[in-house]
């Protein structure tokens, strides 16, 4: 197998996806059923971004205060944002709280790495301050015992990704806590893996290993490798035509590749073949116009590009 590493891309693209994913929930926690508009305007914002790096160094002006105006829009929205946790996994409003608990954490370490200056960056961490506090209640890790089974599964791998991103941003008046009150839940935690397909138990062993807990005997190297593929998009070379029919299977798609890359927080090699990328050279391209053309954004922006840089074979550019 040839080697591969992937770019800060992957870290980027999963950024993205969390911002968009985090635009369905409201400060009064009400759901938003269309969220085309708003993933549209961080798409401008990534975008702007790109623009002005590129022309910030012949003095373009006008990239550069396009740039601040749109990081400024975001921070102001970032702001006014509330996630009580508990509250939603409590109510029936079907809004995954832990989730958008890690979404709304990890755009604050995204705005707080790209702050304009200091002053904006004490004001984007202040805020984070204020979603992070509930992690060190023992009602938020009790919540995760006490809820049903679906929607601990909705919110388990989640509950690990907060921590991940506190770990990210270095806070550790949150994770010394987190971590040892999260002891409880993981009994919970194992027991549910059963229920994970394969690319889910991958990344779950990952953040076993990161946070020194044994990895139980379903997550061993040995059961990983004895997966069955048969659900995976990527092994199977399911064709674009089908995966344009089938929103799940799509999204699975994604996943498969984030996990195989730890979600861009690792540099991996020898992750892809040369087969493996004439497969996703082929599809990804088509199905970034399909779901575009029925402006399902949040499923665009989540499209990865690893590439194989040893055989000089890449996957294409898709925007």
């Amino acid at each position: 197998m040839a080697s591969c590493r992937p770019c800060r891309l992957f870290v980027y693209l999963y950024v993205l996806l969390s911002f968009v994913a985090l635009l369905s929930t409201t400060t009064s926690a009400e759901l938003v059923e269309d969220s085309s508009e708003s993933a549209s305007l961080i798409i401008d914002l990534i975008s702007s971004a790109e623009q002005m790096k590129k022309r910030v160094k012949q003095a373009d002006a006008v990239a550069l205060d396009n740039w601040k105006k749109l990081q400024r829009r975001s921070e102001k929205w970032f702001l006014n944002l509330e996630c009580p946790v508990v509250e939603l996994l409590q109510s029936d409003l079907g809004i995954k709280g832990v989730k958008k608990l890690t979404e709304a954490l990890k755009l604050g370490e995204t705005l707080y790495i790209y702050a304009v200056n200091k002053e904006r960056r004490k004001v984007v961490m202040e805020h984070i301050h204020v979603l992070a506090a509930q992690v060190r209640s023992t009602e938020y890790h009790q919540a995760m015992l006490t809820c049903s089974d679906n929607i601990f599964d909705q919110n388990s791998m989640s509950y690990m990704s907060v921590l991940r991103v506190l770990d990210n941003l270095r806070l550790k008046e949150y994770t010394v806590p987190y971590r040892e009150l999260m002891k409880k839940v993981m009994p919970r935690m194992t027991k549910r893996l059963i229920h994970r397909g394969p690319w889910q138990r991958v990344i779950f062993a990952d953040f076993y290993d990161q946070n020194h807990f044994p990895r139980p005997r379903i997550l061993s190297p040995e059961a990983l490798a004895d997966q069955d593929e048969s659900s995976l998009v990527i092994p199977n070379r399911l064709p674009a035509s089908y995966l344009a029919k089938n929103l799940m299977k799509t999204y699975g798609l994604t996943h498969e590749i984030f996990a195989e890359y730890q979600y861009g927080y690792v540099e991996i090699e020898n992750v892809y073949n040369d087969e493996d990328l004439s497969y996703l050279n082929a599809i990804l391209p088509e199905l970034v116009t399909h779901y575009s053309q029925v402006r399902l954004y949040t499923l665009v922006t989540s499209f990865p590009q690893p590439t194989n840089t040893n055989s000089k074979k890449h996957l294409k550019k898709l925007y």
